[in-house]
């Protein structure tokens, strides 16, 4: 007697019903809370550099409240070498008016693009040195914003 074979459920018959969106593995229980999270940490990081980018020469520039040039020039004399490590910030190379703008720039794009599920936890890291760049020179006017 011939065996009919359309009754049993074939292994790729499975995989075409399932949802395209999951990914495979452990971790797919948690895919959903995990994503929200990390756009919601890209959306802050957004919002954060779209303000700053506003307002980072008014701040920060060469005519600014608190050039943060001049205020490393004044740290470099006390501060040489692997000690500038004390205060991390990729502003000791270069803290030109157009650097300021580039980091902001970079900032809001690397945030941006994490929002939308590019790469975000490697954006994010960015996103995270490239603000702590602006925190650790300038926290005395970033404490001052955040509290108003």
């Amino acid at each position: 007697m011939p065996v009919d074979r359309r009754s049993e459920e074939h292994p790729r018959a499975r995989c075409a019903t399932s949802s395209p969106v999951q990914p495979h593995g452990e971790d797919s229980r948690w895919f959903l809370s995990r994503r929200l999270f990390l756009s919601g940490v890209a959306f802050v990081y957004t919002l954060a550099f779209a303000q700053l980018l506003v307002q980072v020469q008014g701040l920060f520039g060469a005519r600014g409240i608190a050039p943060v040039a001049e205020f490393l020039d004044r740290l470099a004399a006390h501060y040489g070498g692997w000690e500038r490590l004390r205060l991390p910030s990729l502003l000791w190379w270069n803290a030109s008016d157009g650097m300021l703008t580039g980091l902001c720039i970079a900032g809001t794009l690397s945030a941006a693009l994490a929002l939308v599920g590019i790469a975000p936890r490697l954006l994010l890291g960015l996103c995270w040195v490239l603000y702590l760049s602006f925190v650790r020179v300038g926290w005395q006017l970033l404490e001052w914003t955040s509290r108003t």
